[in-house]
């Protein structure tokens, strides 16, 4: 503690020492001595959060002084030595409830602790300051892990209730309860505390199976389990059709805590169920959890073999018996056919009828009609035989809808009796079928198709080339003229008549009105005859009847109109 002052009087004698007292609720724990001119002092060993008076006088020549007015000053708070007391007073699965108390107290609230705070405070020797709050610390055990660490304000009394919570049901936990006085936390006092069990959570179902008539659910034990598992309640439900309507119990089972699995029998084929499983502890039953089954059909009674024939073709006649139609819910059965050999050990093998994959597959021609179906099975089917007994039987199969495990989606029926064939002594026997499915072609047609296919395909071939030949020996003779002996004159001089002439009639004129009428049609100077003329000669190709009549012969004794006039008026005449 820090003491200083203020010099007395100047006009007194000098002052050559000052005395300092300081009590302790009315008794002297400290006398010094401080030489003048020091005006202050520093003084040690006291006690923590203490309220202490100074009183101060000094000394000259002439004597002591009076005592000066008392001083009250406070001390800060220490490190608190006392530890809390703790009683348990609840504990449940999440939360604890407990009393932090102190054990030993000294309450001392007096006039002189009054002078040095301004209201009413409790004076704890141990807690060396004032009862601040309580630290809680809480951490789990095995293993250990630190969870959380909370400050709680301390009430007016000098004990209370504190309630810690957010924890975990079934679980060990280390509390821990430490005095703060604002300025330190004293040691802790500390308490290991098991939470009850709590509701346990939704079991894992591991594998369900199904089958005409019964359910099996296999389940995990809860591995984070909230308390120790008693038992396990399965319930079996029907399947709700829509959203208003909601499914009925059918039946309720509690099994005991080392069951892990259960059947449901006596169930009806073909229908959907939901199975609920729900663990329990000592604090009760938790939530269900649920998987919606549905069982599966019925298994087809397994028909019966009538006999197998070798045929002529080197196939193989199975038939026999239908099976209960009425078995197949969805759809008629189908048949597999298995065979295993007779003369050694060998693996029974299978094919399905009614397929078109292969050709050494069976195939089933069934008739609705009929109390028996019969398949045919190609000999190359059973290259392991080349001679000795095989031994038939036949099998049901439908298929389920609904089918999640693709696998098991086929449902057989049992074998039927068996039926055996020696293919060494058996009788070759006929049996007259419309083959529907395929044609049968033996070596003489195959080859005969093959022959009349290449015939036709090399006459083809020929009469391209022989029209190639004629073709070609068309275009040199074209190009050449040498294919031709004489020159088509007709053809070659030939006119072609004005369009406005071919569609004129003319009177036929007599050989005596001849000339007159030639005369009567020309003019002086053939005007409109020699226009007429060579316009029409542009579109002839040969132009001779042109360079004729344009001769200088013909022109002085006046043919170019004549040679026009005599064409064109030929053909009127009337001889």
């Amino acid at each position: 503690m820090n003491a200083s002052w203020v010099s007395g009087n100047s006009q007194n004698s000098p002052i050559s020492l000052h005395t300092v007292y300081l009590h302790d609720n009315n008794s002297l724990v400290l006398q010094k001595n401080v030489s003048s001119p020091l005006s202050s002092t520093t003084l040690h060993n006291l006690k923590p959060y203490t309220c202490y008076t100074l009183y101060i006088r000094a000394l000259n020549d002439i004597g002591w002084s009076e005592f000066s007015k008392p001083s009250h000053s406070l001390t800060l708070p220490g490190l608190p030595v006392a530890h809390p007391s703790v009683h348990i007073i609840n504990v449940s699965s999440h939360s604890i409830s407990v009393d932090v108390g102190i054990a030993t107290l000294k309450d001392i609230i007096q006039d002189n602790v009054k002078r040095c705070i301004d209201q009413d405070a409790r004076f704890i020797s141990l807690l060396h300051g004032p009862l601040v709050g309580y630290i809680v610390t809480v951490a789990t055990i095995q293993p250990y892990k630190f969870a959380s660490k909370t400050f709680y304000n301390a009430s007016e009394s000098f004990s209370q209730v504190v309630d810690i919570s957010h924890l975990k049901p079934y679980t060990r936990y280390n509390l821990s309860f430490a005095f703060y006085n604002g300025r330190f936390s004293g040691p802790f006092t500390s308490l290991v505390v098991s939470t009850t069990e709590g509701i346990p959570g939704k079991p894992r179902i591991k594998h369900f199976e199904s089958s005409s008539n019964s359910l099996s659910i296999d389940w995990d034990s809860n591995a984070d389990a909230v308390g120790k598992i008693l038992a396990y309640k399965l319930e079996l439900h029907t399947c709700s059709k829509n959203d208003t309507q909601s499914s009925k119990r059918l039946k309720t089972v509690q099994v005991d805590s080392k069951e892990l699995q259960f059947v449901f029998g006596n169930l009806d084929p073909n229908t959907c169920y939901v199975i609920r499983l729900a663990s329990a502890t000592k604090a009760g039953f938790g939530h269900f959890s649920e998987v919606e089954v549905r069982t599966k059909f019925e298994a087809p009674s397994p028909p019966v073999a009538v006999g197998a024939f070798l045929l002529e073709t080197n196939d193989i006649l199975i038939n026999w018996t239908c099976s209960n139609e009425s078995s197949s819910i969805i759809k008629n059965p189908q048949y597999l056919v298995c065979w295993h050999f007779h003369s050694f050990i060998s693996e029974q093998k299978c094919l399905l009828t009614q397929t078109l994959n292969k050709k050494e597959l069976a195939y089933c021609y069934c008739d609705q009609q009929q109390q028996f179906q019969w398949t045919v099975i190609p000999l190359s089917v059973f290259k392991e035989a080349k001679s000795g007994r095989i031994i038939f039987t036949i099998r049901s199969s439908i298929s389920q809808t609904n089918c999640t495990d693709y696998v098991n989606c086929e449902i057989q029926s049992e074998n039927s009796n068996e039926i055996s064939l020696n293919l060494s002594s058996s009788t070759r026997r006929y049996f007259h079928t419309t083959p529907k499915y395929h044609l049968k072609l033996d070596n003489v047609a195959i080859v005969g198709i093959v022959s009349i296919t290449l015939l036709v395909f090399l006459c083809v071939i020929i009469g391209s080339c022989f029209a190639n030949r004629v073709h070609c020996f068309l275009i040199m003779c074209r190009d050449t003229g040498s294919c031709y002996r004489k020159t088509d004159i007709s053809t070659k001089y030939k006119r072609i008549t004005p369009f406005h002439l071919s569609k004129s009639t003319y009177k036929a004129i007599s050989s005596k009105e001849f000339r007159a009428h030639v005369n009567a049609c020309h003019a002086d100077d053939d005007a409109g005859f020699q226009a007429e003329f060579e316009s029409l000669e542009q579109n002839v190709q040969t132009n001779w009847s042109t360079s004729v009549a344009r001769s200088s012969e013909n022109i002085a004794k006046n043919r170019y109109s004549n040679v026009l006039a005599c064409t064109f008026l030929i053909v009127f005449l009337n001889v």
